[in-house]
């Protein structure tokens, strides 16, 4: 792993964005300039007022050659004000770099992505932002050495492509490098991936086989299931058998009183042929159905109470035997407990005691 594209790019630019502060010339003493002056005036040849200063002072400078006074020292020029934004991104690269240097993958990354917000509005700093794309991808693909979390890889994995990018309008750029590492981080992922899907996947146990006693005792449970539902569905037919059957009494008993009523104690009949033929025919109908029903429901209706006594008799035995297969469960799990029991000898007075 390295940080060299974004800290040289970024060392060398941020400095050459600031001037350099203008240094002042060291101050003369007193002594010296006055004895600069002396020598200057005894050497310089006198001149008419309207002519040039004499060699040795300066248009303005408010002293008179020889006059013993102190020379005005030139003011030095203020220091250019540098960008915050500038100054602020690059304390972070520098907190940046020192956390990924110590490890500290975390920590870096989001300082390298607020100094690259930062320059977003700084002039000139475009290179810069591109390379420090470069730094942070690095710390995501660091991060998931300390933390293995495959968002980390994907994260670099899609700053490294933005890097790749920007820089490819670089004719100079080589992108060689980075094709190698998304090519590093891929192979990760995928690998991340697949145990993903593997730790995700259902376990499925097969279940041993049935023994013998199992397969048998489930063949009964659904015999007895069997018989009951049969038994159910008889005597629910039988029932509609014997209503059936009532109804065609009740009907028969009707039109039989209806044929008696219509006929007066001289033989005369008060209805039509037609009414007459009509009542008697459902007085016959209504016999055969009460007929056919008491003998399907006389049928039916043993034979479905048969099926579900048996049923019932077959599901008390099954339930009891099943009660006593659980007590010999927690008899063997008792017997069990026992068993793993330890047994401990404590020294006491004139003896050990046995404690289980």
């Amino acid at each position: 792993m390295r940080l060299v594209p974004a800290l040289l790019t970024v060392t060398i630019a941020l400095g050459s964005v600031a001037m350099p502060r203008a240094q002042a010339a060291p101050a003369k003493s007193k002594k010296a300039a006055a004895a600069e002056d002396t020598a200057a005036t005894e050497e310089a040849p006198a001149a008419p007022a309207d002519g040039p200063p004499p060699e040795g002072t300066e248009p303005g400078d408010g002293t008179e050659p020889g006059d013993g006074t102190e020379p005005t020292e030139p003011e030095t020029p203020p220091e250019p004000e540098r960008d915050p934004k500038l100054e602020r991104a690059e304390s972070l690269f520098l907190e940046a770099n020192d956390d990924f240097e110590t490890g500290n993958y975390e920590a870096s990354i989001p300082k390298f992505e607020e100094a690259y917000e930062l320059l977003r509005d700084v002039e000139g700093m475009n290179e810069v932002r591109v390379d420090l794309l470069f730094n942070l991808g690095q710390s995501y693909w660091k991060w998931f050495d300390v933390d293995p979390d495959i968002d980390h890889l994907r994260k670099a994995a899609q700053t490294f492509r933005n890097y790749d990018k920007r820089k490819r309008l670089d004719p100079k750029y080589n992108p060689s490098e980075v094709d190698n590492i998304l090519k590093a981080i891929e192979a990760q992922i995928e690998n991340e991936e697949r145990k993903i899907a593997e730790r995700n996947r259902p376990v499925v146990v097969a279940p041993s086989g049935p023994t013998e006693e199992e397969l048998r005792r489930e063949q009964r449970r659904r015999t007895t299931r069997g018989l009951n539902a049969s038994g159910n569905a008889l005597i629910i037919v039988g029932s509609l058998s014997a209503g059936m059957a009532i109804a065609g009494l009740v009907s028969r008993g009707a039109y039989k009183l209806i044929l008696d009523n219509q006929t007066t104690n001289t033989g005369v009949t008060l209805a039509t042929a037609d009414e007459d033929a009509r009542r008697r025919r459902g007085f016959l109908v209504s016999g055969q159905i009460a007929f056919a029903g008491l003998v399907a429901a006389a049928i039916i209706l043993p034979a479905g109470i048969a099926l579900r006594v048996t049923g019932a008799m077959r599901d008390k035995k099954d339930r009891e035997y099943a009660r006593e297969q659980d007590k010999e469960r927690e008899k063997l799990k008792d017997l069990e407990k026992r068993d793993n029991k330890k047994v401990s000898l404590e020294p006491r007075l004139g003896g050990f005691a046995i404690r289980f």
